[in-house]
Order: structure tokens, then sequence, then C-alpha cells
């Protein structure tokens, strides 16, 4: 019976022994990047979004705030 060890050295030989054109090396490439691309547009994304919030409700704040402060006027 084979250990985790000699499975796990198994499939290392494998993934060596491919043989891989430079056009598929430039490709995997280009998607790792895009992927990693995307990932950081996503997460500035979300910052942004997040400091937009923040900037909505100190306004909100703010005009409930002046709304407190004036003066109430009878009808």
């Amino acid at each position: 019976m084979k250990s985790l060890k000699d499975y796990g050295n198994h499939f290392l030989d494998g993934i060596l022994d491919l043989k891989i054109s430079p056009l598929e090396i430039t490709l995997i490439a280009a998607l790792a990047l895009m992927c990693l691309m995307s990932a950081i547009d996503y997460n500035r994304e979300g910052e942004m979004q997040g400091l937009q919030q923040l900037h909505v409700a100190r306004q909100q704040a703010q005009q409930e705030l002046m709304a407190l402060r004036s003066p109430i006027q009878p009808n």
C-alpha cells in the first residue's frame, strides 16, 4: 500500500512531466494576472463604496443636527 507521500510525489512527477509550450505558458500567466487584477479591483471597489457610505452617513448626521438646532417655528 502506498503512503500519502508516495501519492504526493507521483502527482508532482506527473505535473513536472507535462510538456507545455511557450504559448500555453504565456496564456496561463495572462490568466493568472487577470485574476489577480480582478481581485485587487474588487477589493478597491469595496473600499470606495465603504468610504462613500461613510460620507453619506456623515451628511445625514449633520443634517439631523442642524434640524435639531434650528428653532421650532409655530404655525
